[in-house]
């Protein structure tokens, strides 16, 4: 199945905060497995947290672009309880899964981390 994340509320300005959206994608598609549709257009996030069996795929022309706000981005770091000496980390990360399995990025669109 596909899930275009227009289909769940994504605004392609650059400046509107889609995690939500992309978020409730990745979440459906996970639940049978599937591709989450990222079409033409800017699309700005926070961290996304990627799921089992789920493709997620950048059109031609679209750019997934991370939020410069500190209260976007999850510091995973903090998942451990040794702060951050296991991880070897300190800040937070755009694209995150833990625990997950078949997961594929794909498409000739750009993942923009700034």
């Amino acid at each position: 199945m596909e899930y275009n994340v227009l289909d769940f509320g994504a605004v392609a300005d650059g400046v509107t905060n889609n995690a939500a959206a992309i978020q409730r994608a990745i979440d459906e598609a996970t639940i049978r497995g599937g591709k989450v549709i990222i079409p033409s257009g800017r699309f700005l996030s926070g961290t996304l947290t990627l799921k089992s069996n789920v493709e997620l795929y950048l059109e031609t022309g679209a750019v997934l672009i991370s939020s410069l706000n500190p209260a976007d981005i999850l510091d995973f770091a903090k998942l451990f309880s040794d702060d951050n000496r296991e991880t070897g980390w300190d800040g937070g990360c755009f694209l995150f899964a833990c625990h997950e399995e078949n997961i594929t990025i794909a498409g000739n669109g750009t993942i923009y981390g700034q």
